[in-house]
């Protein structure tokens, strides 16, 4: 979610009263990948396949792959994070 924190820092003072929400964007991101049990990079490579078709999941050992059936959820976390800042911008 490099949007984000590119946003909180370059454009703070734009935001005003809305940086607590940009913030909370972030906090959803931050949890889920808290909570999933899954490694980082395996997460943020199944998340990036939402942004680049095609992008690879596969991970060199010692790391593990984010399982096939945990890519979707993961994507949709990724994807309602994005459109909830896209409303955030817009409003």
């Amino acid at each position: 979610m490099p949007e984000l924190l590119i946003a909180m820092q370059s454009d703070y003072r734009l935001f005003g009263n809305k940086a607590q929400s940009v913030q909370h964007c972030l906090d959803v991101w931050n949890r889920f990948r808290d909570a999933s049990g899954y490694c980082e990079i395996s997460l943020v490579k199944a998340a990036m396949g939402d942004r680049i078709d095609g992008f690879p999941i596969h991970v060199r050992a010692p790391l593990m792959s984010v399982p096939t059936e945990a890519i979707d959820p993961i994507r949709k976390v990724i994807c309602q994070c994005r459109e909830n800042f896209r409303q955030l911008l817009a409003a």
